[in-house]
């Protein structure tokens, strides 16, 4: 019963360790992996880059 209880929380602490570290991930990935992303995200930095600049 004891060791059941703590495979449990040992799969849930990795599951939120997980979502927390691997979703942000995920969503720049998929952002990267669509054309429209990679353009949006270099925009993105070139408008940054000009902030800074000036």
């Amino acid at each position: 019963m004891a060791e059941a209880s703590i495979d449990k929380h040992e799969q849930l602490c990795y599951y939120i360790t997980i979502e927390t570290i691997g979703g942000p991930m995920d969503f720049i990935t998929n952002i990267w992996a669509s054309k429209l992303g990679k353009v949006g995200v270099i925009a993105a930095v070139i408008i940054v880059i000009i902030l800074i600049a000036t």
